[in-house]
């Protein structure tokens, strides 16, 4: 009987501490906390953030390693003190309850923001409705008005604003106020006179000659279209500031001689006008100096040996294809009747084509070419010496070449009249590489040949887009039409 009562305690006291047992393995535990948002994603040491999530009542929280001060919990959010002592920039946020821990990042900011600055605005002078660039300190996030009246910001960072002009704005000096959650700066803009309705409009009485490169290479004052295309160039597509360009590919082209650049005045002065996209990475490496010499347009002459003169606009590629520093120079070359002269660039006898003849001009965004560049140089004369040769970038005037000993006019024998012995370039310095030493425009011995082309891009890879040969000098205000035009697609 005994062992009966003892085998029934046993089974009973087995029994209980089984569901004791399994009561305790079946307790839920504290479910972990989540985090959705940090709110404002940026504060500084003292301000307050708020954190949403799930299971959050009996949180704690550091932030960069310090323990921070936590107000009105709840389940689903929890106001949390920003601690002293914690360093600026991106910050560990932890949160921790009983059932775990979770981290998200929140952005530390000085106590006192900056003010913003600003360094410049380009174009100074634009009509109302035209674009503008306004490059400075602090600027992220600013509102801009101009004139008192509210200016859109279509692109923004810290160094750069985008802003379109208020449409109904009028002339003379307005006041453009740069606004920041620091505090204001402010500048003067000039806004010009109505824009003309089309580029064709502008300085349309200088036009000498003309070539839009939509569909195909004509030149279409004198209807005169391209006598050798060199590597691949082709027209249309989309893209360009007017939409369809040419599209070069290691490309270049020559024109036979077009009546209103072969006047004996021809280049007594003038203005070159074009659309450009180009990667700074443009060619092969020029030994001496890292980078190669590009010729954007060219009037070359068999006077001058059929290479680059009497006038070439000219670019310098880089070899970083990131950088967005371009830079751009000039060429002139003269004959005085005895022999093959330069202009004295500065006043110094040196060859124009060197590190000191060369305006720099940032575009941010260029670099890799994909982006279009406007750039006009404009050429005041022969006479008096000297004589500026200007250079404009996106409607900016970056400085003046200024050329000394310079002959006068009427000795300037750079093109003989009817004569036949002037020719247009794209993408090339010279000629003697296509038509051989035996032709007259493969010019004397020692004219560059294909072993020395490493110092001249024989051929480029670009889009070009509305050119126009004028003249006559352009104005800054008319410079700056066609920038704001060609932004426009008109």
């Amino acid at each position: 009987m005994k062992k009966i009562l003892l085998a029934g305690l046993s089974v009973f006291f087995m029994a209980v501490f089984a569901m004791v047992s399994c009561s305790k393995s079946d307790s839920p535990s504290a479910p972990a906390p989540t985090v959705t948002t940090i709110s404002p994603s940026s504060a500084s040491v003292g301000q307050t953030i708020t954190i949403t999530g799930t299971n959050l009542s009996s949180a704690t929280v550091t932030i960069g390693g310090k323990s921070a001060t936590v107000s009105s919990p709840s389940a689903t959010s929890i106001v949390v003190t920003i601690p002293s002592g914690v360093a600026t920039g991106a910050q560990t946020v932890v949160v921790t309850t009983s059932g775990g821990s979770v981290s998200k990042t929140v952005t530390i900011v000085d106590a006192t923001p900056t003010t913003p600055t600003i360094a410049a605005i380009a174009p100074t002078s634009v009509s109302a409705g035209g674009t503008i660039t306004i490059t400075g300190t602090n600027l992220s996030g600013a509102t801009v008005t101009i004139g008192g009246k509210t200016a859109t910001v279509t692109s923004t960072s810290a160094t750069s604003l985008t802003v379109t002009v208020p449409s109904d704005l009028t002339t003379g000096a307005q006041t453009v106020i740069v606004t920041t959650g620091a505090g204001s700066v402010s500048n003067t803009l000039t806004i010009a006179a109505p824009l003309p309705a089309s580029s064709n409009d502008v300085a349309s009485d200088r036009l000498a000659a003309y070539w839009p490169f939509r569909t195909d290479s004509k030149e279409t004052v004198s209807s005169t279209s391209a006598e050798k295309t060199g590597g691949t160039v082709t027209y249309g597509g989309s893209g360009g500031p007017f939409g369809a360009y040419a599209n070069f590919s290691t490309g270049y082209l020559i024109y036979p001689t077009i009546s209103n650049l072969n006047q004996q005045n021809s280049l007594d002065q003038y203005s070159i006008s074009m659309w450009v996209k180009i990667a700074n990475s443009n060619a092969t490496t020029y030994p001496a100096t890292g980078g190669r010499y590009t010729s954007l347009f060219g009037v070359a002459s068999l006077q001058v040996g059929g290479q680059y003169g009497p006038y070439q606009l000219t670019l310098h590629t880089n070899d970083n294809p990131a950088t967005d520093v371009f830079e751009f120079g000039s060429v002139i070359r003269q004959i005085d009747g005895r022999n093959i002269q330069y202009g004295d660039y500065q006043g110094l006898s040196t060859d124009h084509l060197d590190d000191s003849s060369r305006f720099s001009a940032t575009v941010a965004g260029a670099g890799d070419g994909s982006k279009w560049i406007h750039v006009v140089q404009t050429f005041f004369g022969y006479t008096p010496n000297p004589r500026p040769m200007s250079t404009y970038v996106n409607g900016v005037k970056l400085d003046d070449h200024l050329y000394y000993n310079l002959i006068a006019s009427g000795e300037n024998i750079d093109t003989k009249p009817g004569a036949g012995d002037v020719k247009v370039t794209f993408g090339t310095f010279h000629f003697s590489d296509d038509f051989g030493a035996s032709s007259p425009w493969g010019g004397p011995t020692g004219t560059p040949d294909a072993a020395s082309s490493i110092y001249w891009a024989h051929g480029i890879t670009a889009g070009m887009s509305d050119v126009r040969f004028f003249k006559a000098p352009l104005s800054d205000e008319e410079v700056g039409q066609l920038y704001q035009l060609g932004l426009q697609g008109k």
